[in-house]
């Protein structure tokens, strides 16, 4: 991040999503039980085709203002594209990038 630009949380995690329906939810879970909760999640989904978009908006509660549901029209076929994006939309201090499939451990965060 830039100096000058102010972050609103320690913590950006970005998870770029394509059909991701399967493990999606355990994932979220990882995240809302974290012990450090000064973050925002930011989830770009890349055209899924499944109901990864209606499982993330099911967190909507759980996660309130910290989250950032970004949907694309376009799919492009890699990740680097959703990450980009999630990139230019984060205003955390520091960057975490996990996959959508990825589970982490409830202290992971704060260890960071």
């Amino acid at each position: 991040m830039f100096n000058d630009i102010p972050a609103s949380a320690a913590i950006s995690i970005v998870i770029p999503m394509y059909n991701s329906e399967k493990h999606i939810s355990q994932t979220l879970q990882c995240i809302v039980n974290q012990t450090f909760q000064d973050f925002e999640l930011i989830i770009v989904d890349d055209c899924s085709t499944d109901n990864s978009v209606e499982i993330v908006k099911s967190f909507s509660t759980q996660f309130g203002d910290k989250l950032n549901l970004i949907i694309r029209n376009e799919n492009n076929g890699t990740p680097g594209i959703p990450r980009n994006i999630a990139l230019k939309n984060a205003r955390g201090k520091y960057v975490m990038f996990i996959d959508s499939d990825d589970l982490i451990v409830s202290n992971a965060l704060e260890m960071l």
